[in-house]
């Protein structure tokens, strides 16, 4: 009779040892896990964020080529009392483009009270 050795899988019920140590295992697996989740969470915070802010800047490219422009804080210079008193006129400085002629509100015109007579009677005598 010929005789050969194999390998099964079969049921093996462990020993008071192996299930401490499987408990022990499974506790350390679970803080990995949580571990793990506290990162992943904290990555996808920052991954959100990272996307957050080229969502902002795509919009506001799309929306300058679509307009053709854009608003931006630009240098102007104010005269007063300018073309007529109680007005004022303001003008770009980069290019001394006129952008408004606007009533002067009452304290700006508290302020130049005096500034337009001045400038007639500098006017007059020169």
């Amino acid at each position: 009779m010929k005789e050969q050795k194999t390998t099964r899988r079969l049921r093996h019920e462990f020993t008071q040892e192996e299930l401490l140590q499987a408990g022990l295992d499974l506790a350390m697996a679970l803080e990995k896990m949580k571990e793990v989740q506290a990162a992943k969470a904290l990555a996808n915070e920052e991954f959100k964020q990272q996307l957050d802010t080229l969502t902002n800047q795509v919009r506001d490219l799309r929306i300058g080529i679509r307009e053709r422009g854009e608003d931006r804080s630009v240098e102007c210079l104010v005269k007063f009392h300018s073309p007529r008193v109680g007005t004022k006129e303001i003008f770009r400085l980069d290019s001394g483009e006129k952008v408004a002629e606007e009533a002067m509100s009452f304290g700006e015109c508290q302020e130049h009270l005096f500034a337009g007579e001045a400038e007639k009677g500098e006017a007059a005598s020169g």
